[in-house]
């Protein structure tokens, strides 16, 4: 998936600090969450405003 970099990131980032793994799995995913919500929902957002777009070049573009 395009946003795993940032949860690996942030998992190894809060590694040496923890040392629970379920813990560990809490904060990842805590930490990174609502950023992630965030951008996926503005790229999904972004990508319906073009399927919805009227303009004839970008209607032809796919056939």
């Amino acid at each position: 998936m395009l946003y795993s970099v940032h949860v690996i990131h942030r998992f190894i980032d809060e590694h040496n600090d923890c040392i629970d793994g379920f813990e560990l799995l809490l904060i990842t995913f805590w930490g990174t969450g609502g950023a992630l919500t965030g951008s996926v929902l503005t790229m999904l957002g972004g990508a319906r405003s073009l399927v919805l777009t009227i303009t004839p070049l970008l209607d032809s573009s796919g056939s």
